[in-house]
């Protein structure tokens, strides 16, 4: 262990932030969403077919099946409807995968944004999800099903287009008010309870609704016009809003998030103007669309973690590199240490026994003056060396630490007997409930509780007895201890400099010592993970706090 510390410059290790990836969505999926949303289209124009036409039923035939023959019949009818289960589903568990990454997102980052867009994604979800039930007849409802299953489809992309719109202007309207977002658990939460609680009183109203308007006009050149608003709102959010969002908040996400309007607005574009019944061309190929409008959000919250992951790769890399530079710096001033320990000393020594030696044999030689300035060498030597040790001890304190559990009672009673003296001179008294038992250095810890008594014992109010009450009290992870006594205190504008090695405060100048007591205690309390901090008011004493973090098995006074 040495004296001093060598902390490496970091800025030789540039590490990317792992809250902000900007522009990183990689081309071939920009390409690919581009290219699976005109493909269809194209291949319409070829003459391709992606309707299924559900065979006709023979009833009279149906008797006269075998066990198989009837099994493949059914399910030749069947083929539209389990078609498009597989596909709603399929961007169901998407928006939900969103949902839930977004929200994992946030409590790395802290960052809101993505965990409300992808809440206001995940009850888009749900929407959907509430009509693949009621396109497959599992929600009942007293409407005819040939307009109910329509009339879900138009409300869940109208919902869909509306609560992205919602989502992402909250952040838009926000970041014109406060440039910074911070974590707020609050926003995300009643954000999140808003979205869930309007997905579920829409889903309320529609199951109870016993009359749905017609929603399919296979004449008309607008085949589905309820489609027209989700259309428009896409096309807003895919012009003008998402660019705008993703400019003010440049990530993989938003960015993903962005490209996700093209499959989207191709979907509308096949619903509205081309699909006329279920299971149709343009029915089909609008169903497959949106799922790569979520799939692609989806995939940008994916490349977001793997982009942790590697940044997270290189950072343990860095921090490896800079922990062996460190060790090599460190072992580079043990070699000071072993200087100031020998070789200081050495010559310290020489000093005070040749001015000694000096004083014993020419002492009636020299005048006053000269007896004076032997003095000094004498007193300017002693401190000198009592510097150096306590700069060894200083450096020493961690070396060779082997945790253990450690009666803390027992460590103030031990504490109270080295400083015997000074407590028996000073009439001081102490308060100490049962302290606990923690894990660490005895020798350290035992040191940390002495230093601080004899502080308090120091700086006692003249003419006052000291009084020193110790406690200590406990939260989930660690223990919180308080050595308060009622001594002359500290002024408010010398706590911050209290615990800096050799600072030594106006209130103590005139007191004996080094001003390293307190720094002793600061390096203990963190080489066991911990904080320590003071709070003082002058001539009514002062409050030491450190804590210790705490391990499941720890008890008080067990």
């Amino acid at each position: 262990m040495s004296i001093l510390f060598y902390v490496p410059n970091l800025k030789q290790y540039p590490l990317k932030s792992t809250t902000n990836f900007k522009g990183e969505l990689p081309l071939w999926i920009i390409v690919g969403t581009i290219g699976i949303s005109i493909v269809p289209l194209i291949l319409t124009i070829f003459g391709f077919d992606f309707g299924y036409e559900s065979p006709p039923i023979d009833m009279g035939q149906l008797s006269s099946m075998t066990p198989s023959e009837f099994e493949n019949t059914i399910q030749r009818s069947l083929g539209g409807s389990i078609l498009h289960s597989i596909m709603e589903w399929s961007a169901v568990a998407f928006a939900f995968g969103i949902g839930s990454l977004s929200l994992i997102q946030y409590r790395i980052t802290g960052n809101p944004v993505t965990s409300i867009v992808g809440i206001a994604l995940f009850c888009a979800g749900s929407i959907d999800a509430f009509h693949a039930l009621a396109a497959t007849n599992l929600i009942h409802s007293d409407a005819e099903i040939a307009n109910f299953s329509p009339f879900t489809w138009a409300l869940s992309r109208l919902f869909n287009s509306l609560i992205l719109l919602i989502g992402v202007g909250i952040f838009l309207v926000k970041n014109k008010l406060i440039p910074q977002y911070r974590k707020s658990n609050t926003l995300v939460a009643v954000v999140g309870v808003t979205f869930v609680s309007l997905s579920y009183i829409i889903i309320q109203l529609c199951v109870q609704s016993e009359v749905f308007p017609v929603t399919v006009y296979p004449d008309n050149f607008i085949s589905r016009p309820y489609d027209i608003l989700p259309l428009i709102i896409y096309s807003i959010l895919g012009l003008f809003v998402l660019p705008a969002f993703h400019k003010s908040e440049k990530s993989v996400f938003t960015e993903s998030l962005m490209w996700s309007m093209i499959p989207a607005l191709a979907t509308q574009l096949h619903m509205t103007f081309g699909s006329i019944d279920l299971y149709d061309h343009h029915f089909n190929i609008g169903h497959f669309l949106k799922i790569i409008s979520y799939l692609i959000p989806f995939a940008g919250l994916g490349i977001f973690y793997i982009k942790t992951y590697r940044v997270a790769e290189k950072r343990l890399v860095d921090l490896d590199e800079a922990h062996k530079l460190l060790t090599l710096k460190n072992q580079e001033l043990e070699q000071y240490t072993h200087i100031a320990s020998h070789d200081l000393q050495e010559p310290l020594r020489s000093i005070s026994s040749f001015t000694e030696l000096l004083e014993d044999r020419y002492q009636e030689k020299l005048d006053p003056k000269g007896q004076q300035y032997i003095q000094f060498i004498k007193k300017s030597s002693d401190r000198m060396y009592r510097t150096i040790k306590i700069l060894m001890d200083y450096s020493r304190v961690g070396t060779n630490l082997k945790p253990e559990w450690i009666d803390c009672n027992e460590v103030l009673e031990m504490a109270k007997q080295d400083l015997s003296f000074v407590i028996n001179d000073t009439n001081a008294s102490f308060k100490n409930g049962t302290l606990p038992k923690i894990y660490g250095g005895e020798t350290d810890i035992r040191l940390l509780f002495q230093n601080l008594i004899a502080n308090s014992l120091k700086f006692k109010r003249e003419g006052v007895a000291p009084i020193i009450d110790i406690s200590a009290t406990s939260n989930d992870t660690e223990w919180l201890f308080e050595f308060r006594d009622n001594g002359i205190g500290i002024p408010q504008e010398e706590l911050k400099d209290i615990f800096i090695i050799y600072k030594r405060l106006g209130s103590s100048s005139k007191k004996d010592g080094h001003g390293i007591g307190l720094s002793h205690c600061k390096k203990i309390v963190e080489l066991h993970g911990g904080k320590i901090w003071v709070d003082s008011e002058p001539n009514k004493g002062s409050s030491f706090f450190f804590t210790i973090p705490m391990k499941d098995e720890m008890t008080v006074g067990s």
